[in-house]
């Protein structure tokens, strides 16, 4: 077939081509740029394509880079209020298989793998793993047991020597808390009230440390 080069230096207003349009030379790429020539659009290369900055990638495998060195750079996904706005993540056979969604009729955000939701924060910042369900607002975090599995496991791990600890607290973050020691001397789990430990199970049984009748 026969191909047609046509060397434009400057197109003002709307152009419109059919067919191919190619920037610089074949298999090497070229730069889109706009304002008279002024500003950079774009760096084509055989096969990537860098916006904003003629910069090198990051990644052989990385075809496309959106940079700004001297300030902010965002990238928008914009959607309808009635609908919503994802970035696939897929394969050849599955093109979103994996993705991360924003539902713009409930302000929600949502992370997916093999085509289901994972992940889910609601508009109040209100967090489900494995469900989008809350039985009450004051419910900031809710763990379903994965598919298949009729159990739920939360699991802190710790370095040998170290501590789990889970906290409750105010504006003090740890004035009560549960802390399961991983010494090397003994297990103990000690329970705290006002940042002192009032109950402590030693790993030869339960002694008490000090509690007051209520």
């Amino acid at each position: 077939s026969n191909v047609n080069t046509v060397n434009l230096n400057v197109i003002s207003g709307i152009s419109s081509f059919g067919g191919n349009v190619q920037f610089g030379a074949a298999g090497v790429g070229g730069t889109i740029r706009a304002n008279g020539d002024t500003t950079l659009v774009g760096v084509l290369t055989a096969t990537k394509m860098v916006v904003n900055e003629n910069s090198g990638f990051n990644d052989a495998d990385e075809y496309l880079l959106v940079k700004n060195t001297g300030a902010a750079c965002n990238i928008s996904v914009v959607g309808g209020t009635s609908n919503h706005s994802s970035v696939n993540l897929g394969d050849t056979d599955d093109f979103n298989i994996q993705k991360i969604r924003s539902g713009h009729t409930d302000n929600s955000l949502a992370l997916f793998t093999d085509n289901t939701s994972r992940i889910h924060m609601d508009s109040a910042g209100r967090i489900g793993i494995n469900t989008t369900t809350f039985d009450d607002a004051r419910e900031a975090l809710r763990i379903q047991s994965p598919p298949t599995q009729t159990e739920t496991f939360l699991t802190i791990l710790a370095t040998e020597g170290g501590s789990s600890q889970i906290f409750f607290g105010d504006n003090d973050f740890n004035e009560g808390r549960i802390d399961y020691n991983h010494a090397a001397s003994g297990n103990h789990m000690g329970f705290y009230t006002n940042d002192a430990e009032r109950f402590l199970v030693a790993d030869s049984g339960v002694k008490a440390v000090s509690y007051t009748h209520l």
